[in-house]
């Protein structure tokens, strides 16, 4: 019986030995990062950050992302893939809420964003607008989060949606408020109006900044988990995406995913408040490869997050049943067309900037599809499917208000683009949505009977 038992804890050890010196080794450079982040701080506190120091705090947090994953990827069961003890469950809800009250908290707390100087009463409305639009996204975002984690949260695919809507809203409603701008007039140049704007990462603005990150974790891990656990033989791409798909098959492992997300979340908690917004700027005679080389690791990596997340969603839905396509499409639809909506913006800033106004509308477009596919098709769970009378009056209210947001928005756009007033551009927004919506309510009433399928339980 010695021999027995000896013959089984002996191919064990090895194995435990070989975590245990990669557990060793992520903790030794998680450590470096932190003496690194200490020393600058030390340092540089006193003097303006220029382009190249910022480039040098990029190696910090690139051992922060590595020993990040290594550590993540020697714990045991970290992410709940494959299940959950129901104390974490509970720590879940806990996390969940109190991210919620953030949000809440800090929308009672900072009223419209303000801008300095004397902008017209035009760019004025139109902030508001912004700033009702963005609020009433981050809302919707977080009651979504709590029903999520109150009613599901034992599904691994429910908790990773919880956790995106809850960081969703934290970094989205936010956002104005922690963007300082500035208005002047020159009236002797082509352009006399201009608006300048810089990002505090003083408080609230290093939280909100850090759930960006998040956000895109949570939903790359949603993604390879929904509507079941995403494989390798799912990732079939064409010949133009198929560079990337060695990528994403790395990132079906979760603990890659919150490594990368995470070491950039919690090196924007790190770097808040070091200096104030004044103080941190970039000037655009810099070299052009230190610029892109920023956007690409700031910028670029939570946008290449999303569209990860997109194209697994997208195979999770090719490779699922008839049936099952129905009951998941509106969760599909909703984050491939928010995240195309997201892209469509971004390039508007090189080729049209009118396409910049699809930014605001792509994150609202995203929960009130998940919205839909949660609390209606029952895409996540049955139990959170609510009374079609009762999703119809909710839904009203909140549209009633986003669209009221956006209309203000669009009118004021309009306004600004046409240099018509005020009222005629209300007035002329108004007749055009009531001459383009009017014809189509029929056939969208219809339409709509069609994708959404009838809830079969009622609580």
């Amino acid at each position: 019986m010695a021999s027995l038992a000896n013959d089984h804890v002996e191919p064990i050890a090895p194995k435990i030995r070989h975590k245990s010196r990669w557990r060793v080794l992520g903790a030794f450079l998680v450590v470096s990062w932190a003496v690194l982040v200490l020393v600058d701080r030390v340092v540089f506190e006193t003097s303006p950050q220029t382009i190249n120091e910022i480039v040098l705090s990029m190696f910090p947090l690139g051992l922060l992302m590595i020993g990040l994953s290594i550590l993540l990827s020697t714990a045991e069961s970290f992410d709940g893939q494959h299940g959950m003890p129901p104390r974490q469950v509970v720590l879940v809800r806990i996390v969940v809420t109190l991210i919620a009250v953030a949000v809440v908290v800090q929308s009672l707390s900072f009223g419209f964003p303000t801008i300095d100087g004397d902008p017209p009463d035009s760019m004025k409305a139109m902030f508001r607008g912004l700033y009702l639009l963005a609020s009433g996204t981050a809302v919707m975002a977080f009651i979504l989060s709590l029903a999520l984690a109150w009613r599901a949260a034992e599904q691994p695919d429910a908790r990773a949606l919880a956790f995106f809507m809850a960081f969703l809203a934290l970094y989205w409603g936010p956002l104005l408020n922690i963007m300082q701008f500035g208005y002047a007039f020159h009236p002797d140049e082509p352009e006399p109006h201009t608006l300048n704007f810089s990002l505090t990462t003083d408080g609230l603005g290093g939280l909100a900044m850090a759930a960006l990150p998040l956000s895109v974790a949570a939903f790359v891990r949603f993604s390879a988990l929904f509507p079941r656990l995403l494989k390798k033989e799912n990732l079939k791409s064409s010949k133009f995406l198929r560079p990337i798909q060695a990528i994403r098959i790395k990132l079906l492992e979760p603990a890659l995913v919150w490594g990368i997300f995470g070491g950039m979340a919690i090196h924007f908690i790190a770097a808040s408040g070091r200096r104030s917004s004044e103080e941190v700027g970039v000037k655009i005679d810099e070299p052009l490869t230190l610029l892109l080389l920023i956007f690409l690791i700031f910028v670029g990596l939570p946008l290449f997050g999303m569209m990860v997340g997109a194209l697994n969603l997208r195979a999770g839905y090719v490779s699922s049943v008839e049936s099952e396509r129905k009951k998941i499409l509106w969760v599909v639809a909703g984050c491939v067309v928010g995240t195309c909506m997201i892209l469509a913006a971004l390039a508007g800033l090189f080729v049209d900037l009118f396409m910049v106004a699809l930014l605001p509308l792509a994150p609202l477009v995203l929960v009130l599809c998940l919205g839909v596919a949660v609390f209606y098709s029952g895409a996540i769970h049955p139990a959170l499917i609510i009374k079609r009378a009762t999703l119809y009056g909710i839904l009203g209210i909140l549209l009633a208000a986003t669209f009221s947001a956006a209309e203000s928005f669009l009118a004021t756009v309009i306004q600004e683009t046409l240099g018509v007033s005020s009222a005629t551009s209300s007035a002329s927004l108004g007749g055009v949505l009531a001459v383009v919506l009017m014809p189509v309510r029929s056939p969208l009433s219809r339409w709509l009977d069609g994708r959404l399928p009838r809830a079969e339980v009622d609580i």
